[in-house]
């Protein structure tokens, strides 16, 4: 059962995910760039990405150090630096690419993340996983 909880939360969030992002590019017409991390980036945005991977590492850490069975706590940490990363993105293509509404893209992958969380902590608090 834990195992099959697990793929069912898995295959919900992508699903999700997918045909979200899907449907938004198509109805709202936005065409999706991935630049590199730092070609063509203000250093301003590459020092926040840099400062988030660091929190995230440092809070997993803490994690680890006095929590050491806590597997949601554990599991949140490896959350935390792909949500934060993509509102940080989110706020720099808001900022410098308001007109192409990418921003868009980067808030449904954040609001995935987060749904992701709230299953993950339902399945593990009722003892599915």
């Amino acid at each position: 059962m834990k195992i099959g909880a697990l793929i069912l939360l898995f295959l919900f969030v992508f699903s999700y995910l997918i045909i979200g992002l899907n449907l938004i590019k198509r109805k709202l017409g936005i065409e999706t760039k991935r630049r590199p991390f730092l070609e063509g980036r203000k250093k301003i945005y590459v020092g926040l990405d840099i400062l988030n991977f660091f929190i995230g590492m440092f809070s997993f850490l803490l994690v680890i150090q006095f929590s050491p069975g806590n597997v949601f706590l554990s599991s949140i940490c490896f959350f935390i630096i792909p949500t934060l990363s993509s509102v940080l993105r989110g706020v720099e293509e808001w900022i410098e690419y308001r007109e192409e509404r990418r921003y868009y893209v980067e808030y449904f992958s954040v609001s995935a993340s987060v749904l992701f969380v709230i299953i993950f902590y339902i399945f593990v608090r009722e003892g599915f996983i």
